[in-house]
């Protein structure tokens, strides 16, 4: 019973972030990169777009893994282009930050990007519409 009542007190705290279709901006940490737009259904990111391109890329869900306790999550995911997994993205939700890690399959190289609040949000919602 106790560990169901653990459960059951920390999930809504873990899980509790918009549900339905919202899009969160990102902000890359390095300016030579450009920012993302990412499309969210029902807690999982559906699709990524990069400032200056009109297509998304699909993403798909791989696991979700809680650090911390319950305080910190992280999923994982890879984009899929013209059939191909091309790379690899992590999701990092802790309070109000929210962070992603892109590692690019054919060389490795790995890009950083933090969530831009004023962007991502309006009236103290993330948005319904994409970020550009």
């Amino acid at each position: 019973m106790f560990p169901l009542l653990i459960f059951l007190c920390i999930q809504p705290a873990v899980f509790s972030f918009s549900q339905g279709i919202h899009y969160i901006c990102y902000r890359s940490d390095d300016a030579r990169s450009p920012s993302i737009s990412v499309r969210f259904s029902d807690d999982r990111a559906v699709s990524i777009t990069y400032a200056g391109r009109k297509e998304s890329i699909p993403l798909r869900f791989v696991k979700r893994s809680i650090v911390d306790g319950y305080a910190t999550t992280e999923d994982e995911y890879v984009e899929i282009v013209k059939g191909r997994k091309t790379g690899s993205y992590r999701f990092i939700h802790a309070g109000i930050w929210d962070y992603v890690v892109y590692r690019r399959l054919k060389d490795g190289r790995q890009f950083r990007f933090t969530i831009d609040h004023e962007a991502a949000l309006e009236d103290g919602e993330y948005r319904k519409t994409a970020c550009f």
